[in-house]
């Protein structure tokens, strides 16, 4: 199977769940995160908005909210992206990709107490990532690394091989609605 293929038929099986299995099953995949031991040594959470049928981190932006944490979601700037402070409330607009990104002015340049939460179309059992083919995670992590990058997803988009090349870069771990796996 190639890339593309996965791509579409990850894609397929999760626009299969309903609305009501996604918002269970992502509650059930925040649940893990936020009883980590990898939350609570993190300051710093870096979330997305999640469009079409994306696992939703919303109950980890409202554990992030209630602790005091600093929420941080990314914008695409060219062909790089960057990480921005925002109250994951307002201040967001629809970017060229159709995904809400923050209208933050300085972006976040130190990632060392900041806990990732990536959405995914696909994660393999060596935690690499597979996403819509941009790059632009890959590109981020080679110029940051955060305390740790997690892969949000439904247990059914983890799979055996992503076929990873050479430029991207594994994940620390994977959260899905059946728990949270660290590497190593």
């Amino acid at each position: 199977m190639t890339k593309s293929g996965l791509r579409a038929l990850l894609k397929k099986k999760r626009d299969s769940l309903s609305p009501e299995e996604r918002k269970k099953l992502s509650r059930e995949a925040s649940a893990r995160v936020v009883e980590s031991s990898v939350w609570k040594r993190c300051r710093k959470i870096a979330l997305y908005c999640p469009i079409k049928s994306e696992a939703d981190p919303e109950y980890i932006k409202n554990a992030a909210l209630r602790e005091k944490k600093t929420l941080l979601y990314p914008k695409c700037l060219g062909n790089e992206m960057e990480f921005f402070a925002s109250d994951g409330k307002s201040g967001f607009s629809v970017s060229r990709f159709g995904i809400p990104e923050p209208q933050g002015s300085e972006p976040e340049t130190d990632f060392s107490d900041t806990l990732m939460i990536i959405p995914c179309l696909g994660v393999d059992e060596k935690f690499f990532r597979l996403g819509w083919g941009g790059g632009f995670y890959d590109r981020f992590f080679a110029r940051h690394r955060p305390a740790a990058a997690i892969g949000f997803v439904f247990s059914l988009q983890i799979v055996p091989s992503v076929f990873p090349e050479a430029h991207d870069a594994a994940l620390d771990g994977t959260a899905s609605e059946k728990g949270l796996v660290l590497r190593g």
